[in-house]
């Protein structure tokens, strides 16, 4: 018996890549609240069916073209789901990339629906910064790897990331994973919610300008 499989075709490349083509200097707070958002819709349906991703990185969101537009826009997508889980299914150790788990994945191999916020918060720290999470985690870089089994560093929030996106941030990389908000929650944040708009708009909604 031959199967065969349709896959999207992806030509708009990874958010990884992305982030490296902004040579460091990060990407505008506009484009990282929209792609948050995708992202985190992604997570809720996720864990809404008690899967666990386990491997939540920017080489596995990818950007894929748009079908609701003509203007070549693209939305991104959580890929590779290879390391899945069902929530409270335990493998006796931790699964993923080590530089985006959380503290419970790494000491104590439990990888529950916070360890994929945590590792969202990596993933959203990263778009504004154009750094790699790991340089944003002073004395834990992956040349010293045993040092992150001892204690998972809090990364540093740069000064320049606003107050809204510094927020949304620390509920994500909360060290307790009892004190990260869950994806439900976290897409009512300020930080992705979609702006209302403004009574002009709402006014001329349906004729022509």
């Amino acid at each position: 018996m031959v199967y065969n499989l349709l896959l999207e075709f992806v030509s708009g490349g990874t958010l990884g890549d992305l982030i490296e083509k902004s040579n460091g200097h990060g990407l505008p707070e506009a484009e990282v609240k929209r792609y948050t958002r995708s992202i985190l819709e992604g997570i809720k349906h996720i864990h809404k069916f008690d899967y666990v991703h386990c491997d939540l990185k920017p080489e596995n969101i990818l950007f894929v073209p748009n079908p609701a537009t003509s203007t070549g826009s693209f939305v991104v997508k959580i890929s590779d789901f290879g390391l899945a889980k069902k929530t409270k299914e335990n493998y006796g150790q931790w699964r993923g990339t080590p530089t985006y788990l959380s503290s419970e994945a790494l000491n104590d191999s439990e990888q529950e629906p916070p360890s994929d916020i945590w590792s969202l918060g990596c993933i959203v720290l990263e778009m504004p910064t154009g750094k790699s999470f790991s340089d944003l985690k002073p004395g834990c870089e992956l040349e010293v790897f045993h040092y992150m089994f001892d204690h998972v560093c809090t990364p540093k929030i740069p000064a320049e990331i606003s107050g809204v996106a510094r927020d949304f941030l620390k509920s994500c990389l909360a060290t307790r994973s009892c004190e990260r908000l869950t994806a439900e929650k976290l897409f009512l944040h300020p930080f992705v919610v979609r702006p209302k708009p403004s009574k002009a708009a709402r006014h001329t909604k349906g004729k022509v300008v």
